[in-house]
């Protein structure tokens, strides 16, 4: 019986988390909805789904919110852990028109304050967004990023299908080692290799 005990022990100790600094993260998905994503809502929502499903939300580890962009934002989900509620969300970007401009500025500003209201102070804070345009108002985009990082944000930067003149604004926008150049096609892949415990 002693030796069950500790076999029990064992394996309950091998699978606690590791203390790694990135066990608990919030983190904001941001998709572009704008004109030229027209016909490729579908690629979006596999790779926000697949990266949603993969993660197990949890008050004391991760919560994710969701939030689509063009000329306005909307937060589909706010910050959280109900897992149910934000596959929900992600399931309506198949039937969202994407229209309108690569208006990102607001976007970020009212990300930062998501996280400000909702985000937890012992927490990561994460944000990761998709796009294929070159954002309008660039240098306030610009400005409202620098002001994220310094409060911790990261940012994770997905260039998808884009002109080589359009990557340099979310290029420079995105944490150190933190920016992606990809297709529709590999974009699911691609979310998988984000090592968010960086």
């Amino acid at each position: 019986m002693k030796y069950v005990i500790v076999a029990l022990f064992f394996v309950l100790y091998s699978f606690k988390s590791p203390d790694t600094g990135c066990a608990k993260l919030d983190i904001m998905l941001i998709a572009d909805m704008s004109g030229s994503v027209d016909g490729y809502q579908g690629y979006i929502y596999d790779a926000l789904f697949d990266f949603a499903n993969n993660l197990e939300l949890d008050e004391n580890g991760i919560r994710i919110g969701l939030t689509v962009f063009n000329y306005t934002d909307t937060i589909l989900y706010h910050l959280d852990d109900n897992k149910p509620k934000l596959i929900q969300a992600i399931h309506t970007i198949k039937s969202t028109s994407a229209d309108g401009g690569t208006y990102l500025y607001t976007t970020l500003q009212h990300t930062t304050q998501e996280f400000i209201k909702r985000g937890r102070q012992d927490s990561k804070w994460i944000v990761i967004i998709i796009t294929d345009g070159n954002p309008a108002q660039l240098f306030d985009v610009v400005k409202e990023a620098k002001r994220m990082h310094s409060l911790g944000i990261m940012i994770f930067g997905v260039m998808v299908e884009s002109k080589e003149e359009n990557e340099s604004a979310l290029r420079d926008i995105s944490s150190p080692n933190c920016y992606i150049s990809t297709n529709y096609q590999l974009l699911t892949e691609e979310l998988k290799k984000l090592d968010l415990c960086l």
